[in-house]
């Protein structure tokens, strides 16, 4: 007998059997007789996360949708560190009367944080129960992302999410290294350490990034900034296993600072002369030295975050901070016996050969510090600093940024709080339990807004002043298309390159904004393997086979038979290419080619 299907109803149900809820869609099937029978069907609830991968710098977007109107749910976030830590976050939250809940626009009534807070599933992650105590969350290997998984819950949940059934779920994958950034490793002396070069020939503008007092290789950082459009180079000083004892010497002309800060501006893919120091902590004091004392080092710039300009340093011995032993009796333990450091160094001294003199300062820099940091005294350096410029008539150079209840960890945004964590010294090998200070949701917004404000301070002192400035570079958005030709190299004609992802490369189109305001097309070549991995996928294309027409004039493969047969023209939606801004210094590298 012959069937016809008709949508009777919607009806909202909520079934309690196994901890599920879902939104019942009834039908009827209706026969020729006229009798009806019902069947229905549920659509579970679903996140839409925007985007699933990105750089861990960019904001998500997140909505669960098909919720019973007006519910009570749970969000919960969890990522497996790589010293097999796991850490969460959670918030409590009711869905709208269409059952949709919005995190960027509704707020959380409970749980990690609360109020309306986009990414408050990220920045306020904690150590899971039963993990052990005082860790931190660093990134080692920079070249694989982070997997977060997203789920939601029915109710309002604290603990045993285990134990509760998942209603939905996304994996968010969070990089440091966008798609095309080079890393490359200097194992072998005169310095150790790690760069990092934006995709294209460059010669791009350089930072010399350094970390503090708890030494190792720390790549992260460096690996972001290079996806924004920085050479980076990432510098191992101190409790590395390759950097030898010798070089660990702060010797009086801090030689091994030198030898690296001149490798990092002669490099061939580094613009000349347009080089910053960064560092935090104990770097800060560094990157200080390095602008005063050395000769012949001119940084554009300098960013210091939470450290001094009280030296800490002996010289002519592979040993920090002498006074720990000297005057141990500033050091302050607190009840749960964790350690405070910030007055080893008050009063100042008034030798002037145990402070920087940062009157000798010829290059604009950044302070940023925060003003409940237990670990170094960095808001009063902050004011003897500005005291010794305005004194010697450069109080222009001084930038300063302060932020109240926040600690010493400022580190790039949504990166989880610390108050405190177990810290290894390493002139005693002792591992202690450090008070770092500040607090979850106002040191999470100083990360967020310090970063844009040092992009913004690099870029205005990196890239505008080159000789043939660049002052900014995004690729499209919004509904215009690409239009992208494909070259897979050394196949025989007449093969369709999508069957082959690693002959593949895409040549991507950005626009170039130059000094004297003409926009110029760069093309930029990338794997098509890595766009993949990206969510770049193609959408259309159109045309048959065509000639090869952005390869240089005067190729000879670019007129030959096996060219035109390999070139062929695709059209991407230009929402798929969620690049972050990159930075372009010299706009004779936008020109079409190879």
């Amino acid at each position: 007998m012959k069937s016809l299907w008709r949508l009777r109803f919607y009806k909202y149900s909520h079934l309690h059997s196994n901890n599920n809820i879902n939104i019942k869609m009834s039908h009827q099937k209706c026969f020729s007789s006229g009798a009806p029978r019902r069947y229905s069907y549920y659509v579970a609830p679903m996140i839409v996360a925007e985007p699933t991968r990105g750089l861990v710098d960019e904001l998500i977007r997140l909505k669960i949708t098909y919720l019973m109107p007006n519910r009570q749910v749970t969000l919960q976030s969890k990522l497996l560190s790589e010293d097999a830590d796991w850490w969460e976050a959670y918030a409590h939250y009711v869905s709208d009367s269409e059952g949709i809940v919005r995190v960027s626009r509704d707020k959380s009534f409970g749980g990690t944080y609360k109020g309306q807070e986009p990414m408050g599933l990220i920045w306020s992650m904690k150590l899971a129960p039963g993990s052990r105590p005082g860790m931190r969350l660093r990134k080692k290997d920079v070249t694989v992302p982070y997997l977060i998984t997203i789920s939601v819950y029915d109710g309002w949940i604290s603990m045993n999410f285990d134990k509760r059934a998942v209603l939905a779920s996304v994996v968010l994958e969070r990089f440091y290294m966008a798609p095309g950034v080079t890393r490359i490793e200097l194992n072998e002396e005169p310095v150790i350490g790690t760069m990092f070069f934006p995709p294209g020939p460059g010669p791009f503008p350089a930072i010399l990034d350094m970390w503090g007092g708890g030494g190792g290789l720390v790549e992260y950082r460096a690996a972001l900034l290079a996806s924004r459009g920085f050479a980076t180079f990432a510098l191992a000083y101190l409790g590395h296993k390759n950097v030898p004892r010798s070089l660990q010497t702060f010797d009086p002309n801090l030689s091994y600072f030198k030898e690296a800060f001149n490798i990092l501006n002669n490099h061939a893919k580094v613009s000349k002369g347009n080089v910053a120091i960064l560092g935090l902590s104990l770097g800060f004091t560094l990157a200080l030295l390095m602008a005063t004392e050395i000769p012949n080092i001119h940084p554009k710039c300098l960013v210091c975050i939470s450290g001094s300009h009280y030296k800490g340093l002996l010289e002519g011995q592979p040993v920090i901070f002498p006074d720990f032993h000297k005057d141990e009796n500033k050091i302050k333990i607190t009840e749960d016996g964790s350690v405070i450091w910030r007055n080893i160094p008050l009063p100042f001294p008034d030798d002037p050969k145990r402070m920087v003199q940062v009157d000798k300062i010829r290059c604009p820099m950044m302070l940023i510090f925060g003003e409940d940091d237990q670990n170094w005294p960095a808001p009063e350096s902050a004011v003897e600093i500005q005291k010794v410029l305005k004194a010697a008539g450069k109080e222009h150079l001084l930038t300063t940024l302060a932020y109240p209840q926040t600690g010493h960890l400022i580190e790039p945004p949504y990166s989880p709080h610390f108050r405190k964590s177990k810290f290894k010294v390493p002139s005693s090998d002792k591992a202690v339990t450090v008070l770092w200070g500040g607090e979850a949701k106002p040191h999470s917004d100083a990360q967020e807004d310090s970063w844009k404000k040092i992009l913004v301070f690099l870029e205005e002192h990196l890239v505008s002043h080159h000789p043939v400035a660049v002052t900014q570079s995004k690729l499209y958005s919004g509904s215009a298309t690409f239009l992208v030709t494909s070259h897979p190299g050394g196949r025989d004609g007449g093969h369709d390159p999508t069957s082959d992802e690693e002959a593949l490369s895409l040549v991507l189109t950005t626009a170039v904004t130059s000094s004297d305001s003409q926009t110029t097309l760069r093309l930029v070549l990338l794997p098509y393997n890595v766009l993949q991995r990206w969510d770049m996928h193609v959408v259309s294309h159109q045309g048959n086979w065509t000639a090869d027409r952005t390869r240089r004039k005067g190729n000879t493969y670019a007129n030959s038979k096996r060219a035109r047969s390999h070139a062929r023209t695709w059209q991407f939606s230009s929402q798929l290419f969620n690049f972050p801004p990159v930075l372009y210094p010299r706009a004779s590298d936008c020109v079409s080619g190879f």
